[in-house]
């Protein structure tokens, strides 16, 4: 199985915080996506907030300890968001499903491309930079949906007939609640 990095529940406590966040708030979120055997690898709750703290500044270039991505940056004491290029992407998931007025079920997002792929009770959204930033939307029961080691791939038609090809990080949580929605939504 494919574990989730640090960074990976960081980037999702951002998605679910809206895109910025105080440390706090931030530090709770991570702990709530995170499994709990991880969680608890932790020596003190000093040393975890430490790692997220780190894991951060690792991504933003206002940060000395910056090393790969810009993903962050910082907004005031303990306060941080998104980048701009990666805020967008948050936006443009937010206008789609409030349209809908659907929950987001999952989420994926793809690091060196600004890509996100978010799932809801019924459709599949898929934000790329395609030109601009475009969205790519579907039917979940309408995807052909496998398992190729360790990534999920979903095949779809939008609806306006292109075809899109999307491959998700493996979980088995993530697969099963895919499976679900599927089978769910195929039922006739």
């Amino acid at each position: 199985m494919n574990e989730f990095s640090n960074l990976d529940y960081v980037i999702k406590a951002f998605i679910k915080l809206g895109g910025s966040g105080k440390l706090i708030d931030i530090y709770d979120e991570v702990k709530y996506l995170i499994p709990l055997e991880k969680l608890n690898s932790y020596k003190s709750l000093k040393s975890f907030n430490g790692t997220i703290s780190k894991t951060i500044e690792d991504n933003s270039k206002d940060s000395m300890n910056y090393k790969k991505y810009d993903l962050f940056k910082k907004i005031g004491s303990g306060k941080w968001e998104f980048t701009d290029k990666y805020q967008k992407s948050l936006e443009i998931m937010k206008r789609a499903c409030n349209i809908r007025d659907v929950e987001i079920i999952d989420f994926d997002y793809f690091l060196d491309s600004n890509e996100l792929c978010f799932i809801t009770k019924k459709d599949i959204h898929y934000v790329m930079e395609w030109e601009e930033l475009a969205l790519f939307s579907g039917k979940i029961s309408d995807s052909k949906i496998s398992l190729v080691e360790d990534i999920i791939e979903i095949n779809y038609k939008t609806h306006n007939n292109k075809e899109v090809s999307v491959n998700l990080k493996y979980t088995k949580t993530k697969y099963n609640k895919i499976m679900d929605l599927y089978h769910r939504n195929t039922k006739k």
